[in-house]
């Protein structure tokens, strides 16, 4: 398998002492910003080597994952539906902005979500609001890696500090390394998609949708998620 030079610049070779990187984050208006890291490290050290993405769960399957990284303990974040299908579609709106092409015309999120629901039921493949429908995903995943290598955290829930620091420290636990005092981190928010808010009546009326996933998803994971309409 061949990577770009940046992507694989974020996995140095066990010797190496140092990493620079450019990382690329969102501000606080969620306009684009670039850095570069360099970050050093003990070679002798033992390193435990992670990947965050969003698309993963939705569009990679769980069988090319298990190929490679058969021993791979997973992190699965679930935001509620309704808000995780807007805040991509406000990453869509943003990449028009971008100039970028993207494989759909945008309006309004209540259009285009009522429009991509339809697509979903006419052709089984949605651009945003289909990939908040998590049970039948979770299943899969489960299957192929196994329930005791997934780790649920519901996103919502690292939204206050202490909740957040209770969580990452059972991360670490599941994942096999020592705890850590997050607090530093927890300061800052990273990514943020703009400033944007989602219509409360409009976010009632279309968890209807996703209703029964997530009654589903609370049957198979034994678990309630609290996500009110």
């Amino acid at each position: 398998m061949i990577f770009a030079p940046g992507y694989r610049a974020m996995y140095p070779e066990s010797n190496a002492v140092e990493m620079r990187m450019q990382w690329m984050d969102l501000d606080e208006n969620g306009g684009i910003i670039k850095e570069v890291l360099l970050l050093h490290r003990d070679p002798l050290a033992k390193v435990v080597t992670g990947e965050a993405s969003a698309n993963t769960f939705a569009q990679v399957p769980p069988e090319r994952l298990k190929s490679a990284y058969p021993e791979a303990k997973l992190i699965l974040c679930l935001r509620h539906p309704v808000d995780r299908a807007f805040s991509h579609y406000q990453m869509l709106q943003r990449f028009v902005t971008e100039g970028r092409r993207i494989p759909l015309r945008l309006t309004d999120f209540k259009s285009d979500f009522l429009t991509d629901i339809t697509r979903t039921k006419t052709n089984g493949k949605g651009y945003f609001a289909e990939l908040s429908f998590y049970a039948e995903r979770l299943k899969n995943w489960a299957r192929i890696f196994g329930e005791e290598r997934i780790s649920i955290v519901r996103t919502e829930d690292l939204s206050e500090k202490e909740t957040a620091q209770r969580i990452l420290s059972d991360l670490c636990g599941f994942l096999n390394i020592r705890d850590y005092e997050f607090s530093d981190v927890l300061k800052f928010i990273i990514n943020k998609s703009g400033n944007s808010v989602l219509d409360p009546i409009l976010r009632r009326e279309l968890f209807g949708y996703y209703e029964r996933d997530v009654q589903k998803l609370e049957e198979f994971t034994g678990r309630k998620f609290n996500w009110i309409s």
